[in-house]
């Protein structure tokens, strides 16, 4: 149980959290938008909720932490659980959990609502491709798949932060801090912590995409494509994002013989790539056609041994392919979603 205290009009512009990692009373402060601060205490198992709310008490402990702090407005003062929860099921028939609905994480890693932007993002195009008649009911069960393993890997980073913040006595975070403090004399230690590099990423190890079968490939099938800038016929500068619309799209070089001809569904927004040393001739086909200015294209194509690589509407990569054999089997794992 933390105590949650937000005040209104505080004075210093400072405008990162600080954390306390103090076994006396573990606390946290957060600046704001419009002058905003939140501050965060940790209570301890004897202490009641009637008790802590007292606003004279509740002033004390800010004036401990940050004395300018103690006197201005007062907006909201509440006693909150933080909890580490994962729902067992995620989809039962025609009801789907997302959200504080389907996981619920302490704040100390900051990542509940991200985990929930990732769950719509996930659910929503999927939802539209089943409601639509685009692609089975079945298909619903790839997102407790695909979201449910990187949900439960959060939490487990934010329980392990916490551990930190909350130190039960003086020794224990004398020797936790004295050890973080030894780690972040070597810069690449400090950013790896500070930077939070550690944090898990959002891949998936099973769920709606054909696996990548090169181990070197950058972006395996199953991970999130990157977004870099791309160049259109006209020299102007676009985002990959902005190209590519909404639902599924294709990414193929201009000149991949073997894929010319393919018969791509009519759904998916398939688009000519360029690689950054060729230039746009008049003998380019009026379809859509961008280079690929950045070589990045070019990175992650290459690194999978790929002609083309098929990009779902959350922009995760579904495929890679290279062969006609390849796009037969690519184009079978995707027939019923478009």
């Amino acid at each position: 149980r933390w105590l949650i205290a937000d005040l209104q009009g505080r004075a210093s512009s400072f405008r990162h959290t600080r954390t306390y990692c103090d076994p006396v009373r573990p606390t946290i402060r957060l600046p704001g938008p419009d002058g905003t601060v939140r501050y965060e205490f940790m209570l301890h198992a004897h202490e009641q909720a009637e008790d802590v709310l007292d606003e004279a008490r509740v002033r004390e402990w800010i004036r401990w932490r940050e004395p300018a702090d103690a006197g201005i407005r007062l907006v909201r003062k509440v006693v909150y659980t933080f909890h580490a929860r994962v729902a067992q099921r995620w989809r039962v028939g025609r009801v789907l959990l997302a959200g504080d609905a389907a996981h619920l994480t302490p704040p100390f890693a900051g990542q509940g609502m991200n985990s929930g932007v990732r769950d719509a993002t996930n659910l929503a195009w999927k939802l539209a491709a089943v409601v639509h008649g685009h692609q089975p009911a079945t298909l619903l069960d790839s997102y407790e798949q695909e979201r449910k393993p990187h949900a439960w890997a959060l939490i487990r980073m934010a329980l392990r932060i916490g551990a930190f913040m909350q130190p039960k006595s003086r020794l224990g975070a004398a020797f936790t801090q004295g050890l973080l403090r030894l780690v972040c004399l070597l810069p690449a230690a400090r950013d790896y912590i500070l930077q939070l590099k550690f944090k898990p990423k959002p891949r998936f190890a099973q769920g709606f995409f054909v696996p990548t079968t090169a181990p070197q490939a950058a972006i395996p099938a199953g991970q999130l494509m990157t977004q870099p800038p791309m160049q259109a016929r006209n020299g102007a500068t676009v985002l990959l994002d902005d190209a590519l619309g909404h639902g599924f799209a294709v990414l193929r070089w201009s000149d991949g013989i073997d894929l010319r001809d393919a018969a791509w569904p009519p759904q998916v927004r398939v688009i000519d790539v360029l690689r950054r040393e060729d230039d746009f001739l008049p003998t380019h086909s009026e379809g859509a056609l961008l280079r690929d200015v950045s070589g990045e294209i070019a990175r992650v194509l290459d690194s999978a041994g790929a002609q083309a690589v098929i990009l779902r509407p959350d922009r995760y990569v579904f495929a890679y392919v290279s062969t006609g054999q390849e796009l037969q089997h690519a184009l079978h794992a995707l027939s019923a979603s478009t």
